[in-house]
């Protein structure tokens, strides 16, 4: 009996010994020393992520450490995205056998991706691998085919190079995979068909060649199908519509794609966003020509939000019936088409539209008054188009408008007063049109513009509005080429954040005003082609001008700098002779240095003229000569 109490009991300590807190802690000091050694690792931290990640406590309460249930001191996630590491990934993150999640997105680690990460067998059990937006180089490790239960891999935003590998076919559990934006090259892999279970799939922004595997487009449980931006060819399968039934997010810009675009596209009644722009589809796109059964059909994409079919090749007519697209859509972009035709006035229906795009066509005719009715456009892009009659007054309806470019078109009449009321207007595009009329003192009301107020080319008459010093945030000013007239304002210069001044090209008079001396960003000066006449100010001289035009104006005087023609002085061993140097002629370099900016009349002398006994004879015209350069610029008036 006591023989079999002391077996028992023996028994009973060889099992605590194998299975209790021993066994743990020998564990855990692997989980332990594997996440120490990650942040070994890690040279810069700025926001403190891993400030926790010390030996005194649990390293199951670490900052962005999830320890499990089933073995509650064994690690399963990593969670540290978005943090602002720096450094770069252990190999001894492959210890962490327990591994399900590991997401490091948006941060700056470098190197290599460690081969390890596939190499234990426990490690298949990961499920969820996001190394996106990281400094990460080299191949994709062959290893990574053990992860055989991955159903999300995200390696996008690195600089990945190589082929996307064969053997990702076999990881037949992906539900998303992200590869944009990683420098790979090659072919798609047809193997990529075998994942069947495939939703979100982002191949974009590579230099992937070749045609897309047929097979690919029937791995029906694709959601988002994304492959912009590469080189790849063909023709879209007919079917696609049909094969990919719950296709939410299609992406094919800015390839070599050809053909027509499938009508059973449309059978995609989930369909959010088509972006087919900058291929080489031929014909009349679907939704742009006749073909009124299939306008009709995509009316059942009633989750549409973004179209944009830009295209060289895509020809056709805006039919009235995309009128009757989903009241979701919110982008409409055909830039760069031979798109004929009108407006269709029903385009007022789709109230949801924040951008809408038909610049570079061949559209003509009014502009539907409807589209003051898209009260939430944030950008509308008519420009470089055959749009005739005036610019409608109900865009002062636009009242969440950020950008108008209306520039390159037949507009005529005045501009709109209401425009003055797109009270968020960052930038304001009517150039290269017909229109005529006064400036409305309405739009120098806008302090909103910030990025371009650009009114050139047109038949404009009248004075600059002084209330032109309230644009104080604006960068870039151009009424050049109107007819203009009065005074340039002196309130102008209030204008404290103006880079961009032109206005050559009109019947402006009088001096050039003082209130310029206060605008200490400008960098381009153009006031030249007008009636300005007095004495160039001196105040020139003390701005940053990278570029200055005051030719063909009455203005008298020299450009105001020390240094206008050292170039010609110093700059060569050799006499040049200007013959028509005048302050038209002189421009002003980024270093403020004045430039001779005409040298059409000079002439190269190899020897200085006091040497040799020939008479030169050099046409040019009266001008200023400033004092003490006739020593080698030598002036000879005919």
């Amino acid at each position: 009996m006591a023989k079999s109490i002391i077996i028992f009991s023996f028994f009973i300590f060889y099992s605590l010994a194998l299975y209790s807190p021993v066994t743990c802690f020998i564990s855990n000091k692997t989980d332990l020393f594997s996440l120490l050694a990650l942040k070994e690792a890690i040279n810069v931290d700025p926001n403190g992520a891993l400030i926790s990640w010390n030996r005194n406590t649990n390293f199951c309460t670490w900052n962005g450490v999830t320890c499990g249930r089933r073995h509650p001191n064994r690690v399963i996630a990593i969670k540290l995205d978005s943090q602002g590491l720096i450094g770069s990934l252990s190999p001894h993150i492959g210890n962490l056998s327990f591994l399900r999640e590991i997401n490091l997105q948006n941060n700056s680690f470098n190197g290599r991706i460690p081969q390890e990460i596939g190499l234990l067998r426990r490690l298949k059990n990961l499920v969820y691998l996001n190394l996106i937006d990281n400094n990460l180089s080299g191949a994709i490790p062959s290893e990574l085919h053990f992860l055989e239960k991955l159903e999300a891999l995200g390696l996008g935003k690195n600089k990945i190079l190589g082929d996307i590998p064969q053997y990702i076919g076999n990881l037949t559990s992906m539900i998303q995979l992200s590869l944009r934006s990683c420098d790979l090259n090659g072919e798609i892999p047809e193997s990529l068909a075998q994942l069947q279970k495939l939703r979100r799939l982002n191949l974009g922004e590579n230099n992937l060649t070749g045609t897309i595997p047929p097979s690919v487009f029937n791995i029906s449980t694709i959601r988002s199908f994304t492959v912009d931006f590469n080189l790849l060819y063909g023709i879209i399968p007919s079917t696609i519509g049909l094969t990919l039934p719950n296709l939410r997010f299609l992406s094919l810009g800015k390839n070599k794609f050809s053909g027509s675009v499938p009508i059973s596209i449309s059978n995609a009644s989930s369909l959010e966003t088509i972006v087919l722009t900058l291929n080489d589809f031929s014909g009349p796109m679907p939704m742009l020509g006749d073909d009124i059964s299939f306008i009709s059909s995509l009316t059942n994409c009633t989750q549409l939000r973004v179209l944009d079919l830009s295209s060289p090749f895509i020809s056709g007519t805006i039919p009235q019936r995309i009128a009757n697209f989903s009241v979701h859509i919110t982008t409409i972009g055909i830039f760069g088409t031979q798109v004929r035709g009108k407006i269709p006035s029903g385009i007022e229906n789709l109230v949801g539209l924040t951008f809408l795009g038909l610049a570079r066509n061949s559209l003509e005719g009014s502009i539907p008054s409807g589209i003051g009715k898209l009260i939430n456009l944030n950008i509308l892009s008519l420009e470089e188009n055959r749009f005739t009659g005036e610019i409608p007054s109900i865009f002062g309806n636009l009242s969440l408008l950020t950008n108008l470019y209306m520039q390159g078109n037949n507009f005529s009449g005045p501009i709109p007063q209401s425009i003055g009321n797109c009270s968020k207007l960052l930038g304001l595009y009517l150039s290269r049109n017909s229109l005529s009329g006064f400036i409305p003192q309405e739009l120098m009301n806008l302090s909103s513009i910030s990025i371009s107020l650009d009114l050139s080319y047109n038949a404009l008459t009248g004075s600059i509005p002084v209330e032109v010093g309230s644009l104080r945030n604006l960068a870039s000013l151009d009424f050049s080429n109107n007819r203009l007239s009065g005074l340039i304002p002196n309130s102008i210069g209030k204008c404290v954040s103006l880079e961009q001044l032109h206005l050559e090209g009109n019947l402006f008079e009088g001096q050039i005003p003082r209130g310029l001396s206060s605008s200490m960003g400008l960098t381009n000066l153009d006031l030249s082609r007008n009636n300005l006449s007095g004495t160039i100010p001196s105040f020139l001289g003390l701005l940053r001008l990278e570029q200055l035009n005051l030719s063909f104006n009455m203005l008298q005087g020299r450009v105001p700098t020390t240094g206008a023609l050292e170039y010609l002085h110093c700059g060569t061993d050799s006499v040049i002779v200007h013959g028509d140097l005048k302050p038209s002629n002189i421009l002003l370099d980024q270093d403020m240095t004045a430039c001779v900016g005409d040298f059409g009349l000079s002439k190269i002398i190899s020897s200085p003229p006091h040497e040799s006994n020939n008479t030169l004879v050099i046409k040019g015209s009266f001008g200023y000569i400033p004092p003490g350069t006739t020593s080698l610029i030598i002036l000879v008036l005919q």
